[in-house]
């Protein structure tokens, strides 16, 4: 049964992969092809690896531009992967910069098999690369010529396919089984670990939810 479900989970992973030759216009969650827990992200600035648990840009736009592509933050497309002072070697760093129509900020992204990709500079044959090939949290992402190493390799989860089915609004949250109860904050305290419980249905505050969708998350907020 445990073998079952691990199968599972990484059948569905590799649904959600784009594949080869469908990289297009879209918002994507930029994963280490060798550890599905590593991502990119933005820290201060700077392109770095991270997971989900951490503050900062996590969802990247893909935009197609004369044969290549930028990579801009989703929160702000004024910002774009950038190749610092446009030096095209080794160890070279990348950051968010402002968008500028530069070489520096153009990408091309060939398939490296197995639902992965190599993303290129158009500066010329250097990867996006990590520091010291250390897939870990933290770890600084920079240019380094093509190998085949993992840390060259990335896959390309798609974040807007996921469709928004309720809308954002205040909302009354029953359960199915019974619908003279709701969701309540216990005590209608709002301080750290108070606790949500089912209570009898009352109209007041406490049982007023409000829901936002986020990248295909709700997030709930009383």
């Amino acid at each position: 049964m445990k073998k079952s479900i691990i199968l599972l989970i990484s059948f569905l992973f590799f649904m959600n992969s784009v594949k080869a030759a469908e990289i297009k216009l879209g918002t994507y969650k930029i994963v280490n092809a060798d550890n599905a827990n590593i991502i990119i992200v933005e820290k201060n600035g700077n392109i770095v690896l991270g997971n989900d648990s951490i503050t900062g840009e996590k969802s990247w736009d893909v935009y197609s531009v004369d044969g290549a592509f930028y990579i801009k933050s989703h929160n702000n497309n004024n910002y774009s992967f950038d190749v610092a002072g446009a030096e095209k070697k080794n160890k070279t760093n990348i950051r968010l910069f402002n968008v500028n129509n530069t070489s520096a900020q153009k990408w091309i992204i060939n398939y490296a098999g197995n639902y992965s990709y190599y993303i290129t500079s158009l500066l010329g044959n250097y990867n996006l690369d990590v520091s010291n090939n250390k897939l870990e949290i933290n770890s600084n992402v920079e240019l380094y010529q093509k190998n085949d190493k993992p840390s060259q390799k990335w896959k390309f989860i798609k974040l807007d396919e996921y469709e928004q089915t309720v809308q954002n609004g205040t909302y009354i949250i029953k359960p199915e089984t019974n619908n003279n109860n709701a969701f309540e904050l216990a005590g209608a305290g709002i301080k750290n670990c108070t606790n949500i419980r089912t209570w009898s249905f009352n109209n007041t505050w406490a049982q007023l939810w409000k829901i936002n969708y986020n990248n295909g998350y709700y997030i709930k907020e009383c």
